[in-house]
């Protein structure tokens, strides 16, 4: 996947995410709380909430595109480690 390609959809997926509030249900109704509506996750802070796109958003959809570009022989191989206790 070229660059360009690469960072459209880093945008996209940044976009779909944001510091909002949302409902949660608890024993006697309702509750909004602050955070990402779209993962429902509880962020107070900026901070919170660019830490959420570093360690929970950005990670899982590096990983799609480095499986994506690798040969099959690279996957077939992780496939094999991944199954090995202990390894990745």
């Amino acid at each position: 996947m070229p660059k360009s390609e690469l960072l459209k959809a880093i945008q996209r997926e940044i976009s779909r995410h944001g510091l909002d509030t949302f409902p949660v249900r608890v024993d006697n109704g309702n509750l909004v709380t602050p955070g990402c509506p779209q993962c429902r996750k509880t962020l107070y802070t900026v901070d919170n909430f660019i830490d959420h796109i570093d360690n929970d958003v950005l990670p899982p959809l590096l990983d799609r595109h480095h499986t994506s570009s690798m040969s099959r022989s690279e996957n077939e191989i992780l496939g094999v480690i991944s199954g090995i206790p202990g390894c990745i």
